[in-house]
């Protein structure tokens, strides 16, 4: 279905319109919540952020999306997110273009951006 310009998006269709898949990586504004607000639970007794992304769509507003190469992961799991996340470290080079403070300690893969700072660490 196109909805001004854009396709519809579909949750786990049992015949795919297409190869490309919703992989679960998403950045939301607050907006998102209001959408949440009107979800009713799925044939699998679950809220369905698919719906949710619909209805901005359906909205109007701005859905910007990218395809991501080489991999995939299911993240169904506390595991399955945990993979997921060592998957992405292990696709980062350490960048440190911030300033880190005497005493402070930074280790592994780590990008601290320009105007960033860390710092060291004070008991509480």
């Amino acid at each position: 279905m196109k909805i001004g310009g854009w396709l519809g998006l579909v949750e786990k269709p049992k015949h795919p319109p297409s190869n490309h898949a919703l992989t679960g990586i998403y950045f939301f504004k607050p907006i998102i919540f209001e959408m949440i607000k009107y979800l009713k639970q799925s044939w699998r007794g679950e809220l369905e952020i698919t719906e949710a992304i619909q209805m901005l769509l359906e909205k109007g507003y701005k859905v910007e999306h990218r395809f991501a190469k080489g991999w995939w992961k299911d993240t169904g799991t506390p595991e399955d997110i945990l993979e997921a996340n060592r998957l992405v470290l292990d696709e980062l080079d350490r960048k440190i273009e911030g300033e880190i403070e005497e005493g402070a300690m930074v280790q592994g893969r780590v990008i601290l951006e320009k105007g960033c700072v860390a710092k060291t660490r004070h008991p509480l």
